[in-house]
């Protein structure tokens, strides 16, 4: 079982996490997204920086195929084995600053949203 921290400390600023995609948010959103984008071949890495906003639920009612609702700490915990089942990463660290880098350190030929 895949668990997710409360609160996760920044990483170091001068840390590199080498991917085609980097997922910032470990919540449903950023889940899904990584988990298409890995099922599709990119080298994909979540960043996960802790208690996700869909936590505050109690239960989270008629999500994408929970008609009957689920607990959202068992939702996270099912994308996060998703994501990894479809060869993508779950690092729990807090992104504080992005900077793409080529593998050089050159300007790559890349955009962050």
């Amino acid at each position: 079982m895949t668990t997710r921290p409360d609160t996760t400390p920044a990483a170091d600023p001068d840390s590199r996490i080498d991917a085609d995609v980097a997922v910032v948010g470990g919540g449903a959103a950023g889940l899904s997204a990584a988990t298409f984008v890995a099922r599709y071949g990119l080298e994909t890495t979540v960043l996960d920086g802790g208690k996700a906003a869909i936590t505050q639920c109690a239960h989270v009612e008629n999500y994408l195929g929970f008609p009957a609702g689920i607990a959202p700490d068992r939702l996270l915990e099912l994308g996060r084995t998703q994501v990894e089942t479809e060869g993508g990463q779950v690092v729990d660290e807090r992104v504080t600053a992005v900077r793409p880098a080529d593998s050089d350190g050159s300007e790559p030929d890349a955009f962050a949203v």
